[in-house]
């Protein structure tokens, strides 16, 4: 295994989410592709990360989420109100 690289490994098809789309349109593209995590893009470069727990978060509680950054892991969701 020390010699099989991430490059060997990686998904190259990436599907991409912006700041801007619903949590209700990210949920529906993680559930039909079975996807746990989604990249969050501005202008083609990657600002953030949504992930199933991120989504369950907010849906238990929409306040435990503050804009800029989630509490948590160090690769927790940048996640801005698109109010």
């Amino acid at each position: 295994m020390s010699r099989i690289t991430v490059r060997d490994i990686m998904q190259t098809k990436i599907v991409t989410i912006s700041e801007s789309d619903s949590l209700s349109t990210v949920e529906d593209i993680m559930t039909l592709g079975r996807v746990r995590h989604m990249p969050v893009v501005r202008g083609g470069l990657l600002v953030g990360v949504v992930s199933e727990r991120d989504l369950l978060r907010v849906s238990l509680s929409p306040t435990s989420m503050i804009s800029g950054r989630t509490s948590g892991a160090p690769f927790s969701t940048l996640w801005r109100s698109s109010r």
